[in-house]
């Protein structure tokens, strides 16, 4: 899904740290995120790694608030992955109110929208719809959806990736 001299965004969570540490191996790319995690992670392995001014929300190690959506509103990333709690029919959902507005940013000035999402989390509501599913160009996962979720991922025109278990390590 990348290449060389792309800007990426990733957002907070397991599934975006997971992602980050498969990236170490890529040069030449930018990494824009408002996971701590994943900036230290990938930092320590002297990738362009850029972080937003804010606050930091410490259950989630990330970076949040007016100042950290401002910086990142002025950016356009190449493609951009992001994490939920919960992914329905309706579209998918996230437990932070700060993290929401992170991720709808990542969603306006993206150009290709990839949505990072265990099946434990399918068929489930959280706090906050962050956006609908027409919103995301893609789904990985880590099995396929089935009935209604399904149905309204194949209506939305969410292309849908598997994981390979044996190929994600943290």
């Amino acid at each position: 899904l990348l290449g060389t001299r792309q800007s990426v965004a990733i957002d907070v969570g397991s599934s975006a740290f997971v992602l980050a540490a498969r990236l170490r191996s890529l040069p030449s790319i930018k990494i824009f995120t408002n996971s701590l995690r994943v900036a230290s992670l990938l930092g320590r392995e002297r990738r362009d790694v850029y972080l937003p001014g804010g606050e930091v929300r410490g259950d989630e190690m990330s970076m949040c608030g007016p100042t950290a959506v401002a910086q990142f509103e002025q950016l356009w990333f190449d493609i951009a992955f992001i994490g939920a709690a919960g992914l329905t029919e309706a579209g998918f959902f996230d437990y932070s109110l700060e993290d929401s507005e992170l991720k709808r940013v990542y969603l306006r000035r993206s150009s290709r929208k990839v949505l990072l999402c265990d099946a434990a989390k399918f068929n489930r509501l959280s706090l906050v719809q962050v956006a609908a599913l027409d919103s995301i160009d893609m789904l990985i996962t880590d099995a396929a959806p089935t009935g209604e979720l399904a149905e309204a991922l194949a209506k939305a025109n969410v292309e849908i990736r598997l994981a390979n278990p044996a190929t994600i390590t943290s």
